[in-house]
């Protein structure tokens, strides 16, 4: 029987079982390898198994060896569990296919099991899923599982793993019942065809052409205030995906396509969206916006507030941005952007966006300015708008928005501000106090006159700071002494600052940071909205009030001073960005950038993915560096240290003292900065 042929032997030589395996089916069998790729000290090498003209399946390895035994067992694998299901079929006299089609999902926008689990309580019939048996070695199980609805028996199917097994048995059973015509009453969206992968249309049909769909899509949901979404789901082997994919634009589900990735789906889901809007009457010709693809919404699109809007514009670059993500890598629990509002043209404009909340293990930092120490979200759309500040300087004339300054200095022309939105309260003292996410009753803030809490000084105000392997922050000890490069080095826990006392270090010093303190004026913060867990008096008291808790006034130098943004709390945010898993994966983009980085805030650096390595990021310290000495064009910069250039900054680190100073003043701790090493790089 061919099944044993196959299974039996896997224990073989899998090249050898996989070739036995062919003859028996008088099939050619062959495993070879068909690319290389990766450097030469470590190749790549793919290696694709066939049966006469048939591609059964490809497998990588750092040998052309294990790569051509990894596809051969691959390939046994899927065969012996296509033959256990046809073998399994004839024991129940009805004939399983093992192909895409037979286990393709007919309620594409849930899970099967939870589809099927929702039916049975539609119908007040129990559902049971079944383990038949468990065969194969262990390194290669083969799962066989039985589905009952009531007292009706489905086929049982096999998978390589249980829940694989339970999945496909779960859609055998909804394509069952989708024949006889039962689906319909409670899923009555899988009348809908979806349309077959193809080639996409060179432009739209709604008469912009050389424009995405997607881009259209997004530009009508902006200007609509709607939330456009893509959602998908997954069939077919691992070698041979299919992706079932539909748009949401608001309350309306459009079509499903199918396409054999996710961004030709996302295309052609964005299509047929954009043809039923056609149908309802709906002409798109004028959504296109300026400036190419960078997103922005006019504040007269929608009657909300200023922070509603400054929200409505983040989310809806963030989801541009997700759209271009691969989405096992998307990683977003926290996000924040910083917002360009231009009065002249009353517009909003997203000019830098992060995402994430995680720091850098101790073991990973260096010394050479090459890896990112704190990828909290505000603390990465930060950086964003300083590469943002360089793309200004050095591409005036595609955005005209600084003049010169009497002292030589940029400056942004009148009516132009920028504002922070942050999905959640930022770490730290505008957290730890806030236990609801409505605005504090007894305290309000209006505008920039603030009211902050201060009702326990022993806590409520003090510096703190994220700790290595730690949750949340932990105040800093009065007997804590300077971080080193080598204690932390050899196991010493990594403190970072809050991004509470960041922000309020922020609006003393400006958003632009020590070297672009020579160049331009400082830039402060006007406004910072929240989605989630605003508290008006403990927020005002974190971001700014506690430099003037003991009402005395800070000497600052000329062009300082400390800050009082406008803060609020944006009134209709998805609540589901608040409960996500957090993962140690981040997101930057700026005004300029063609698409958005992925790194790991563990390691500081790129995420390593399909055709991307582990490199330094371009916000890491040496980027900036360079961009700067770019800016100046001052060869004497060459040999100096980053440190060196730094302290140049006469004003900026004037202010920075006086600063740090008065927190010790009002015994609120002192700063914990990073080790003296990791700044001494050219």
């Amino acid at each position: 029987m061919a099944t044993s042929a196959g299974r039996k032997n896997l224990n073989k030589n899998a090249i050898s079982a996989f070739e036995e395996y062919g003859v028996h089916k008088r099939l050619a069998p062959k495993v070879e390898i068909v690319r290389e790729s990766g450097p030469p000290h470590k190749p790549v090498f793919e290696a694709v198994a066939k049966l006469g003209e048939k591609e059964i399946c490809n497998q990588q390895g750092h040998s052309k060896h294990e790569a051509r035994i990894r596809a051969a067992e691959r390939a046994l694998q899927m065969l012996s569990i296509q033959d256990h299901n046809n073998s399994n079929g004839d024991t129940n006299n009805i004939k399983v296919e093992c192909n895409d089609v037979e286990f393709s999902n007919p309620v594409p926008y849930k899970d099967p099991v939870s589809a099927l689990m929702e039916y049975s309580q539609y119908t007040k019939q129990e559902v049971t899923f079944d383990l038949v048996s468990q065969e194969g070695p262990p390194h290669m199980p083969i799962f066989t599982m039985v589905v009952k609805l009531g007292e009706r028996k489905f086929n049982p199917v096999s998978g390589s793993s249980s829940r694989e097994s339970k999945k496909r048995a779960a859609c055998v059973a909804l394509n069952s019942l989708k024949s006889d015509g039962l689906l319909n009453a409670l899923f009555p969206d899988t009348k809908i065809t979806g349309m077959p992968a193809g080639k996409l249309k060179s432009k739209s049909s709604l008469g912009i052409p050389g424009k995405n769909p997607v881009s259209i899509l997004n530009e009508y949901a902006q200007k609509k205030s709607l939330r456009l979404t893509f959602d998908s789901s997954q069939s077919g082997p691992p070698h041979k995906p299919q992706f079932t994919v539909w748009a949401v634009l608001g309350e309306e589900c459009f079509p499903a396509v199918t396409a054999s990735n996710k961004k030709e789906g996302n295309a052609q889901a964005a299509q047929i969206a954009l043809d039923k809007l056609k149908e309802q009457g709906i002409h798109l010709n004028d959504t296109q916006t300026s400036n190419q693809n960078h997103m922005f919404t006019r504040s007269n699109y929608s009657p909300t507030t200023h922070h509603d809007k400054v929200a409505q514009a983040s989310l809806l670059k963030v989801d541009e941005l997700l759209l271009q993500t691969p989405q096992q890598l998307v990683g977003r629990k926290v996000v924040a952007a910083i917002v360009m509002y231009d009065q002249n043209q009353d517009m909003y404009r997203v000019v830098s966006v992060g995402s994430g909340n995680r720091c850098i293990k101790g073991s990973n930092i260096t010394d050479d300015g090459t890896v990112i120490h704190d990828s909290h979200a505000e603390v990465l759309a930060r950086r964003g708008f300083k590469r943002f500040i360089y793309w200004l300087l050095a591409n005036q004339s595609s955005l005209p928005i600084l003049e010169r300054c009497s002292d030589r200095k940029w400056r942004f022309k009148n009516g132009i501000s920028f504002h922070l939105y942050i999905s959640t309260a930022p770490c730290g003292d505008g957290a730890l106090f806030t236990h609801s996410d409505q605005r504090s009753e007894s305290c309000n803030c209006v505008g920039t006159e603030h009211n902050p809490t201060f009702t326990n000084s022993k806590t409520q105000g003090l510096l703190r700071a994220k700790q290595e392997n730690g949750e949340g922050t932990i105040p800093i000890e009065a007997e804590f002494v300077v971080q080193t490069y080598d204690g932390i080095k050899q196991g010493g826990r990594l403190r970072i600052m809050s991004c509470s006392d960041k922000i309020c270090q922020w609006n003393v010093l400006g958003i632009q940071g020590a070297l672009l303190s020579n160049i331009i004026e400082p830039v402060y913060l006007q406004s910072i909205t929240l989605g989630h867990l605003y508290n008006a008096g403990n927020l005002a008291r974190a971001l700014c009030c506690r430099l003037q808790y003991d009402k005395q006034n800070i000497k600052l130098p000329n062009g300082y001073y400390i800050q009082h943004p406008d803060l609020g709390l944006a009134s209709n945010q998805d609540s589901s960005r608040a409960v996500e898993k957090a993962r140690s994966l981040s997101i930057n983009w700026c005004f300029g950038d063609s698409s958005p980085e992925i790194t790991d805030g563990t390691t500081g650096k790129t995420v390593k993915f399909v055709n991307r390595v582990e490199a330094p990021s371009r916000l890491c310290k040496k980027q900036l560096l360079d961009l700067y000495k770019h800016i100046v064009n001052d060869g004497r910069l060459e040999q100096m240290f980053y440190k060196q250039i730094k302290l140049q900054c006469d004003d900026y680190n004037m202010a920075k003292k006086e600063l740090r100073d008065r927190f010790i003043q009002q015994k609120f701790g002192s700063w914990v900065c990073m080790p003296r090493e990791v700044d001494r790089f050219q």
